[in-house]
Parts: structure tokens; sequence; C-alpha cells
């Protein structure tokens, strides 16, 4: 329920957010690249439906998805790329 607030404050907080497999990647290749960058990966494990399909009540009342909610932080702040792992 927090994720749309968390990602305002990671970007207000001066990082990227990269999905997960290009910054293992990255630092498989070459661990040094990384070196005081400001980065962040997002993951998650709510399962296929919170995933992709907003939820609604009960018992915590509706719930936006993450997919969504990336969507929604794209429109927000144009150019700033927001993915996620999900596992």
């Amino acid at each position: 329920m927090a994720l749309a607030s968390d990602l305002e404050t990671v970007i207000a907080s001066g990082f990227r957010v990269l999905p997960l497999h290009q910054i293992v990647d990255t630092w498989l290749r070459t661990p040094d690249a990384l070196a005081g960058e400001r980065i962040v990966a997002i993951t998650c494990d709510q399962g296929a439906d919170l995933d992709f399909h907003d939820l609604a009540p009960p018992p915590a009342g509706a719930q936006r998805s993450v997919f969504n909610i990336l969507r929604d932080f794209g429109k927000r702040h144009p150019g700033t790329r927001a993915t996620a792992t999900s596992s």
C-alpha cells in the first residue's frame, strides 16, 4: 500500500530506479561500474493478481496493483522509468 509514496521518496532522494537484472548484470561484469551511483531496484512478491490487477475491498480496502502504481508514477514523472521485478 505504500509503494506509491515510497517511489516518490526514492526519486526525491536522488535515486534512479533500474530493473534488478540490469543492476545485477552490470555488477557481475564490472563491479565498480555502479560505485557512487544512487540506484535502487524495486521487487515485489504480491502474487500475480495484485501485480497486475487492482483489488477491491475487503479486508484492507481498495488496493492499486503494482503495475498501475508504476504506470501512474511514470505519468507524474515523464522521462523517469520505474520498473519492478516480480518474484
